[in-house]
Formats: structure tokens, sequence, C-alpha cells
């Protein structure tokens, strides 16, 4: 871990110049998505387009990102000392306790930005990067571009050279998705570049469609010929076009033709060739490439309210979990010695308050754990946010039950 003075860390004007963050670039962001929304492609030279900036211009796409990031940044992130027992010990005085508590690089980002921000680079790009860096004697974390920061070595060593030169492995907090190498992730919109094109080419569809006011492209027909004159035919054609085919406006006019001309039809409607039902589609497709459920993307076909809470459960366990998992590992590798290691100290993800029940089932699991003498009414109150009382840490047992050792004894003595 490379020691810096606290104006080495990033500033909102530094992360500017260097490139180490979206923020402000909307130029930049508005030319990707104009390359990657090209109308002059087709699904092959789309899919060939495709790019991060591109995709997160996809609804269903950019809702995947947040609610995984969003939600797993949600949940309180401890370094935590685990006992013999597996219960754990919270010690405000460690270094690292603080971390993610107040700001991970000192006070330009919250906790809840800085994970948000590393788990989407993560989810888009494959990676998220971020310095490990120490300023006033306390470790802290700024983020990396993911587009710029890739693995490289330097005379048989392992780094990453990023916007800011070359870093050793260990200055380098990394978040890696699913890769083949063990440490970098496999970028989603290259392996699945054809996915999202097929999801923006529906689009552009949809968006020309509309734009001539939905209405089909076909042919004009004449009874008789209308000669050699190639500008008449001309005129007929935009004077029909003007009139009932530009723009949403005029969608649903009364076509008028000319004496002896007629208007055939040649496009297919878009319900006939499936045109919703491949959106539909679309999205259930996107939802699979990064393990979100549909609901969480306001997909809500087939949906009902208890199916919304089992799958709520199996997000937690399918989708977040892996990540959470993800981030304590890089945490403990980059942050934590082996002497910490050895003595139990980790960083763990507390899904407490994510898989709450609502409030019946609380009160059915208060009730259960308290009449089996697991839990005290204080901390009953505690995990409700209600004060603690006085006498609330006693335990109690029902009277009608009794240990297996006791048995014998209290039905000599009457249950007493």
């Amino acid at each position: 871990m490379r020691k810096l003075p606290r104006r080495a860390l990033a500033t909102p004007a530094s992360l500017l110049r260097s490139g180490g963050s979206p923020v402000g670039r909307d130029d930049f962001l508005v030319s990707m998505r104009r390359e990657l929304y090209g109308w002059g492609l087709g699904p092959d030279e789309v899919a060939a387009k495709v790019n991060v900036w591109g995709m997160l211009g996809l609804a269903t796409a950019r809702r995947c990102i947040e609610a995984i990031s969003r939600d797993l940044a949600s949940m309180p992130l401890n370094l935590v000392r685990v006992r013999d027992d597996d219960t754990e010990e919270h010690d405000p005085t460690h270094p690292l306790y603080s971390l993610f508590r107040w700001s991970p690089d000192g006070g330009l980002t919250t906790p809840i930005g800085f994970r948000t921000a590393m788990t989407a680079n993560a989810l888009a790009w494959g990676n998220g990067y971020g310095e490990i860096a120490t300023a006033a004697g306390r470790p802290q974390i700024r983020l990396l571009g993911s587009g710029t920061t890739d693995l490289a070595f330097r005379e048989g060593r392992a780094g990453y050279q990023t916007e800011a030169g070359w870093l050793p492995a260990r200055s380098v907090l990394h978040v890696a998705g699913l890769g083949c190498d063990g440490v970098r992730g496999f970028n989603p919109v290259r392996l699945h570049a054809h996915t999202l094109g097929l999801t923006v080419t529906a689009e552009r569809f949809g968006a020309a469609f509309l734009a001539n006011g939905a209405f089909p492209s076909g042919y004009i027909t004449a009874d008789a010929a209308m000669g050699d004159d190639e500008e008449a035919y001309i005129r007929l054609r935009e004077a029909f076009i003007k009139r009932h085919a530009e723009g949403v406006g005029k969608a649903g006019r009364v076509g008028v033709l000319p004496p002896g001309f007629g208007f055939t039809q040649a496009s297919v409607d878009p319900e006939v060739a499936q045109f919703l039902e491949t959106r539909e589609f679309q999205i259930l497709e996107i939802c699979r490439i990064f393990g979100v459920p549909p609901h969480r993307v306001m997909q809500y076909k087939d949906m009902h309210y208890s199916t919304v809470e089992a799958v709520k459960s199996e997000f937690a366990q399918t989708t977040l979990l892996p990540w959470a998992r993800v981030w304590e590992e890089s945490l403990n590798l980059r942050l934590l010695g082996p002497d910490d290691v050895a003595a139990g100290w980790t960083f763990r993800h507390d899904f407490t308050g994510f898989l709450r029940a609502d409030t019946a089932g609380r009160a059915v699991m208060y009730r259960t754990l308290f009449n089996i003498g697991a839990i005290s009414p204080n901390e009953v109150r505690a995990q409700e946010g209600y004060d603690r009382r006085d006498g609330g840490d006693e335990f109690f047992t029902p009277l009608a039950m009794s240990s297996r050792a006791k048995a014998p004894a209290a039905i000599e003595g009457g249950g007493a």
C-alpha cells in the first residue's frame, strides 16, 4: 500500500482532468450512444458496435445494473472479528473499521455512492477498480476508470496499468465478475453483443415505425402507365408521404389518391411480426445476463405478491450473495494481513435488513424465538429500532417446558 499525501487523492476537478470518472462527460456519452444507435446499420453491424455506454442507454440493462449495485451497497458492510463460536465482534478502534462508515476516499464520495459505482463498473465492464492509498494515517480507496485500467506486468511483477500510471497489485482493489483466469472478469457487452444488438434493433424499428406515423410501407399502383416522366412519379410519391406518412401526428389520416391509382401495403404489421413479443423477450434476455428477476426491472407480467417475496429471497441468495462474497474476499486480500485473518478479522455484509419479513412475518418469528428462550425482549426491541428498557435483558422460558436432563426430577416434583 503506497503512502500518498491527502492532496494526491481524487477531487472532482482531478477526476475530470484524468478521465477517471464519466461525470460531466455528456458529449462523450452522447457520441457513443449515437454511434450505437446508428440508423444505417443492420443487426450484425449494430452488434459489432455495441459498447458499454450504449448498453447503459437500454432501460432494462441500466435497471439491472442499478438493482444489483444499489441493493448491495444499501447493505451494511462491516469489519468484524469472528469468534470461535461463530459470533461477531465489532472493534471501532481498528484502523479499517470506519472505512465504509463515512467516506472511503476521504470525503469525495459516500460509502453507498462508492460501493454502487464500484459494483456498477464490475457489472458493466466486467471489472471494478479502486486505488488503495494512505492519507492522514488512514487507508483510503479512490475509484479508477474501468475502461482505462487493466492487468499489466512489469519486470515480472503483477500490477495494473491505470490512467495515472502503473500500480502494483497490492495497491489496487479489484472487484471482478465472471472470468476464466481468476483475476479478470469478462466484459458482458462483448459476450452478449448480439443479444444487446437485437434489443437495439427492435428499439430502432419501433422508433422508425412510430416516427412515420405507424404508417406501413407499400406501393402506389396505377391502372395506366404514367409514361417516362420520372419527376411525375417522384412528385406523386413525395406528396403522398408528406400528407400521410411523416410524423406521429399524421397517424390515422384517411388517404386520398387520384382516380386510377391505388395503394398496396407491402410491410408486415408489427403485431403480426411479433414485435411486442420480441421486445418482451429481450427484457428477459437482459435479465438473464445479469441474473436479475424480471419484477426488478418493472416487468410484472405473471407476478404475484407471494411470488415476488419468494423471488426476492432467491435474488439475494443467487445474485447478491455471490457479489457480496467477491467484495468481501477482495477487501480481505488487499486490506488485511495474514495476522488479521488468523485473528478472525473479515469484511462481512449484513443481509438482515434486506431479508426482513413483513410485519406479520416478523411478529411470528420474534414470538417463536422468544418462546424458546432464544432472544430477550431488548434484542427484539433493538431489531425494530426501539430503545432498551429495564429488565429487558432477561430470557424467559415457558413453564410447561423443561430440558430432558431435568425431566425426571420435574415429574417427581409435580412439575416444580
